[in-house]
């Protein structure tokens, strides 16, 4: 969604209007954690997306075919094996990711 079409958010400010990108950026920082202090378990739920996404979603291989007069069974081949090399790999360095932070958590005071 588009931050201009959110409630009461600082983009519409006049303030932030007339601001210059320092500020605006400090100004969206400032913002951002208000909401992480004020919504932990939907930041939570925003970062496992965004781990999903980057590391075991189905995009990019399936978009890099788009529009190219490839052999459906060339496209299943070759994404079969692509996917199968990603998972080898990102399953469990997303399983490490989440010990180390576990392991390492500290909670800020």
């Amino acid at each position: 969604m588009d931050a201009r079409n959110v409630h009461n958010y600082v983009v519409k400010s006049t303030e932030y209007i007339n601001a210059n990108a320092t500020k605006k950026n400090k100004m969206l920082s400032s913002a951002a954690r208000k909401w992480i202090k004020a919504h932990p378990v939907e930041f939570i739920q925003l970062g496992f997306k965004r781990l999903f996404i980057t590391y075991i979603g189905f995009i990019e291989i399936d978009y890099s075919f788009n529009g190219a007069y490839v052999n459906p069974i060339l496209k299943f081949v070759f994404s079969f094996y692509a996917y199968s090399a990603r998972y080898i790999v990102s399953i469990p360095v997303v399983i490490m990711l989440l010990v180390y932070s576990i392991k390492n958590w500290k909670i800020p005071r």
